[in-house]
């Protein structure tokens, strides 16, 4: 029938190499969910889910829940990218040029 399970017996290291094992990581930055919000997006990224007869009602108000974790770190990446690219311009720009040899 195509089911299948995955045992995994290693462990899951930062690349700092702390375990995090059973615990996970602690967020920098956390953006909460209303517990319909979460629900919705656990039902979307269920393969198959939203095409079965017991959600055929609710299709479009699931689809229809924005992901505001996606979101935010969507826009922590463009804003890192963007600080990244100014920087650099202005580095460049600060350059002093060489002096000729006397």
């Amino acid at each position: 029938d195509g089911t299948a399970m995955r045992l995994t017996t290693a462990k899951y290291y930062t690349p700092s190499h702390k375990v995090i094992h059973e615990q996970g990581i602690t967020p920098d930055i956390e953006v909460s969910l209303t517990r319909e919000e979460e629900e919705a997006l656990n039902l979307r990224r269920t393969p198959g889910l939203l095409d079965s007869p017991e959600y055929a009602g609710r299709r479009e108000e699931i689809l229809a829940v924005r992901d505001w974790q996606l979101e935010r770190a969507t826009d922590l990446f463009k804003g890192v990218m963007l600080y990244q690219q100014r920087n650099g311009k202005m580095a460049r720009a600060n350059k002093t040029p060489a002096l000729p040899k006397p």
